[in-house]
This record gives structure tokens, C-alpha cells and sequence, in this order.
């Protein structure tokens, strides 16, 4: 992992290139903040009160991913953070996680919690798994991608 991290520039930056870099920066900071405050929108019904918790998770998580994916990319335009067909699942995650904990009458902190280490455990696994399978192509809609 840590070969990755040569430089992907030269080492004289001119001010036009910095100036796009730092735009295109922007630009990318504001859509991810953008879809963590949708995404996080999947805390509703009797978990509404997560929302808040839910969506620091998620631009905390956008951050480090983002940060790491930077150090370690060997595709410089490369961009990381939340992906739109993820919603769809973790929605079905929280909603089965909530449901089976409210008919246990457990309370709403509890249901919080749970659906947060849910959320936790299956974007670790999901993460393991592509990891693993980053050696090969695209699988599993996990892609790779080695420069020539």
C-alpha cells in the first residue's frame, strides 16, 4: 500500500494547475456533502432522531475514504465517496434492523446504535471484500484500476 504513495506530479506546481486542482476539489467536497445529507435521509420513522449521528458518520467516512483513495490511487482524477445504489440498501438494512428491535420494544437509542453498527459492519465487509478482489477486474461492481 505504502509504494502508492509517490508522487503524481511534478514537483513544480504552477499557480493555473493549483487553482484548477483546488476547484475541482471544491466541487468534489460540495457533491459528497451533498449526498451524505440525502443519504443520510434513510434515518426516518422511528429512528428519525439518528439523523444528526448519521449524517456526521457519513462525512466522516466520505473524508477518510476520500483521503485514502487519494494517497493511494494510481488514477490521479480518481474521487471517493458514498455511491448512489448504496442508499437503496442500507435503507432496507436500517429499515429490517429498526423493525426487528421496535418489535422487541427495545427504545429508540437502541435502534440507533444498532442500525449505525449495522451500517458499520456491512460498509467494512463490502470494503474486505472488494480489497480481495481488487487483484482481479471488476467484480462484484468492485473495480480496479493498474496503470500501465
Amino acid at each position: 500500500m505504502l509504494e502508492n504513495l509517490a508522487p503524481k506530479r511534478p514537483q513544480n506546481i504552477d499557480v493555473a494547475t493549483l487553482g484548477r486542482d483546488a476547484m475541482a476539489g471544491t466541487i468534489s467536497a460540495i457533491v459528497n456533502i451533498a449526498y451524505c445529507i440525502s443519504f443520510s435521509a434513510l434515518f426516518q420513522g422511528s429512528i428519525a432522531a439518528g439523523f444528526p449521528l448519521g449524517l456526521a458518520a457519513l462525512i466522516m467516512g466520505t473524508m477518510v475514504t476520500g483521503v485514502v483513495v487519494s494517497l493511494t490511487t494510481t488514477l490521479v482524477p480518481a474521487d471517493a465517496g458514498p455511491d448512489t445504489p448504496a442508499v437503496a440498501v442500507m435503507s432496507v438494512l436500517a429499515t429490517t434492523v429498526a423493525a426487528g428491535l421496535a418489535a422487541k420494544g427495545a427504545d429508540t437509542e437502541t435502534m440507533i446504535i444498532n442500525v449505525m453498527v449495522a451500517i458499520t459492519v456491512s460498509t467494512f465487509l463490502t470494503g474486505a471484500s472488494c480489497s480481495d478482489l481488487a487483484g482481479s477486474s471488476s467484480v462484484n461492481g468492485c473495480a480496479s484500476y493498474r496503470s500501465p
